[in-house]
């Protein structure tokens, strides 16, 4: 896959590269961990981040798409 930002990915986009198995859950899940990360300080969208539970439930599915 080329260097693409998956938070630009519409979710219909997202879910087609997570069947093909272009990019997985915790792919998906990092990026946006990282945008949060490097944009919130500015913007105070988010008042809790629980990015270990993002972790969590992203290995999660991608053991779901895994197992079909």
């Amino acid at each position: 896959m080329s260097v693409v930002d998956l938070c630009e990915l519409t979710i219909e986009e997202a879910r087609r590269r997570l069947d093909a198995r272009e990019i997985s859950s915790m792919e998906l899940t990092e990026s946006c961990l990282r945008r949060i990360e490097k944009t919130d300080a500015g913007i105070g969208s988010f008042l809790t981040v629980t990015g270990e539970r993002a972790r969590t439930d992203a290995r999660a599915a991608d053991a779901r798409i895994r197992a079909n």
